[in-house]
């Protein structure tokens, strides 16, 4: 090379240092003009392209520069940073192992060959090369930063947060150790810690797009979805391509009911992102929640044509397709609910389900997801019963007693007690999915139940302390406040307005009972002061179902939301009115009418707008029909 190439080189890295990157880049394109092949020029045009952002163009360049100097080892880890940014970590990993072997051994070589392996989902051994790049590095803060993030991949909380906390105690302004550490107490579930730290880490950084997005998914979390909406416009208004902020301000939108906005935000999100299965599941969801069931049908099918495997997306299509009456695909679909697939991986249950003929077979029908899904889901037990099945049950202690008096089963045994052999273990969700096809057996009508005689004279005495009949029972509310869910679980929660229920009560005649599970302060005060006569608090029954299913066998009327007693009720060969918020749990259906499932139950929905107006207006019509002028 010529004095004034190397001169120019010279120059070219010290403006690069100067930060002048133009004329760095000015100088380096004057020297590959006349030495196109100049490794220097090569390799600081390369690291140029990567500070511009380009690491495509800069893995270009760098490996140009290798094939001039093989043996540059600060080129090979320059362009294993490249390849990183890139997404290309396996071929970073190569070159970064190459620069190893060349005698380089640096810490923040290692910290970057750890983040090669981090990123191909290798933790342990990114793990041991973050550890080498600490003993070689102790004062650096982002190496112990990277090293938090392999040890929190690895569920290894408290070690990953030592590491983050060892990095504010290098260096208390290191932005992404605060937001490392908030969205560690974000997965633990520690939301006040997350937000404090969010909000460190953004009063060092304000236009950390991210940092906004998440500290709003925390927010959402907590109930506090005002907040939650201005951090994720916060995000927007500093990215506007922010996928997942669009994505989550659609979702807090369709909680809200907001589903025009939720639907546009979403498809903002979708617009930016091809392709996404969520957004599609997300977008399917409002649809269905406007009612619009036909485009849901689409979008579950169009997320599920681009990933068949997504288990959330398949049990929500499935439990949509329940809803529509669609039951054979609704329950190959169901198959995939979390709590089947915790049963497997627990291995629980058997991994297969036996579609032949399980005649002679000895079954073990094992409850889940609540008392109410375990009874619902038995009522298919009969059916194997007669085709020649022996049937044990593994249940929740609370309803023992009830399924041994069925005469059903050989063995009923409690969750604590030891499961009885059996030649299949199956949950009782799994049931369904043996009939498919079999439309006879599809709709199998509810378990029957009988209640002890002696537990019905009890509850027939304690009545008579209360009141005259008729006798009333209320029930507004069952399953998980929605601020403890995530936004697609929100199916779970059912509740009515109670000041509003008890209007719509009012002049009703009766003695009325509060069947409610644990009752809030204050909420029985509420109902008695708007019916203008005392409410008896009977929601201890709850606790023994022997008493629950007594007190349901003698009272005149049980109006509540979908819960536990609206299967004894349908159990004991009663009916009940039944208050359906919107969107309906699936065995509500989604038509107008009674249920399949519980033939004979007064169904009142909530109407796609949040309304309760008309279905408790008729509510109030029918039970005046049945039960005449008030009492005075």
């Amino acid at each position: 090379m010529s004095i004034n190439l190397t001169g120019k080189l010279r120059e070219a890295y010290g403006r690069f240092r100067a930060q002048d990157f133009a004329g760095a880049e000015r100088l380096c394109r004057h020297i590959l003009d006349h030495a196109p092949g100049q490794a220097g020029a090569l390799h600081l045009l390369g690291v140029l392209r990567m500070t511009g952002g380009n690491a495509r163009e800069a893995v270009t360049l760098l490996r140009k520069a290798t094939e001039a100097s093989p043996g540059d080892a600060a080129v090979l880890e320059n362009l294993g940073v490249a390849l990183l940014a890139a997404k290309e970590p396996a071929a970073a990993e190569m070159v970064l192992q190459k620069a190893l072997k060349l005698g380089a051994s640096h810490g923040l070589l290692y910290m970057r060959l750890g983040l090669a392996l981090e990123q191909q989902g290798r933790l342990p051994e990114a793990e041991e090369a973050l550890r080498t790049a600490v003993a070689k590095a102790p004062d650096d803060p982002d190496v112990h930063n990277n090293l938090g993030n392999a040890l929190a991949g690895q569920g290894r909380h408290e070690e990953a947060l030592a590491c983050y906390r060892k990095v504010l105690a290098l260096r208390p302004r290191h932005v992404d150790a605060h937001y490392n550490i908030g969205t560690l107490f974000k997965h633990l579930g520690r939301n006040d810690e997350a937000v404090s730290a969010y909000q460190s880490a953004l009063a060092l950084a304000p236009d950390y797009a991210d940092c906004h997005n998440n500290l709003g998914t925390v927010y959402d979390q907590m109930g506090r979805l005002e907040e939650a909406i201005a951090c994720y416009r916060r995000a927007l208004a500093l990215d506007p391509n922010h996928a997942h902020a669009h994505s989550n301000l659609g979702n807090i939108f369709r909680m809200q009911r907001r589903y025009s906005e939720a639907v546009e935000c979403l498809e903002r999100a979708l617009s930016i992102r091809p392709g996404f299965v969520d957004d599609l599941a997300n977008i399917g969801a409002v649809r269905a929640e406007e009612g619009l069931y036909a485009d849901a049908v689409g979008f579950y099918r169009r997320a599920l044509s681009l990933d068949p495997s997504d288990a959330d997306v398949r049990h929500n299509y499935g439990i949509l397709c329940l809803a529509l009456g669609d039951f054979d695909v609704g329950w190959s679909n169901y198959q995939w609910r979390p709590t089947r697939a915790l049963a497997l991986k627990e291995k629980r249950v058997s991994d297969t389900i036996p579609r032949d003929d399980v005649a002679g077979k000895t079954l073990l029908l094992l409850g889940e997801q609540g008392i109410g899904d375990e009874l619902f889901f038995l009522r298919f037990a009969p059916v194997f019963r007669e085709r020649g099945s022996r049937l044990n049950c593994q249940c929740d202690r609370k309803i023992k007693s009830l399924l041994e008096r069925t005469g059903l089963f050989d063995i009923v045994a409690a969750y604590d007690q030891p499961a009885p052999a059996s030649d299949w273990r199956l949950l009782v969700g799994d049931l369904p999915s043996i009939l498919l096809g079999d439309r006879q057996s599809a709709l199998a009508p509810p378990l029957r139940l009988s209640a002890l005689d002696a537990r019905v004279a009890t509850m027939r005495e304690q009545l008579a302390r209360f009141g005259p009949p008729p006798y009333i029972g209320l029930t507004w509310r069952a399953g998980t406040p929605l601020a403890a869910q995530r936004v697609r679980g929100r199916l779970l929660y059912k509740e009515a307005p109670l000041k509003t229920l008890a209007v719509a009560l009012e002049g009703i005649s009766g003695t009325v009972l509060a069947l409610q599970r644990h009752p809030r302060d204050a909420e029985l005060e509420v109902v008695s002061k708007e019916l203008k006569h005392v409410v008896h608090d009977v929601s201890g029954a709850n606790e023994d179902l022997e008493d629950m299913l007594a007190l349901l066998a003698l009272i005149n009327e049980y109006i509540g939301v979908s819960n536990t007693n609206m299967h004894l009720m349908a159990g004991i060969g009663r009916t009940a009115r039944v208050l359906v918020p919107h969107p309906p749990d699936w065995r509500w259906m989604v038509r107008e009418g009674e249920s399949p499932w519980f033939p004979g139950f007064a169904v009142y929905r909530q109407r796609t707008d949040g309304d309760w107006t008309s279905a408790l207006a008729h509510l109030a019509d029918d039970l005046r029909r049945s039960l005449g002028s008030p009492v005075v």
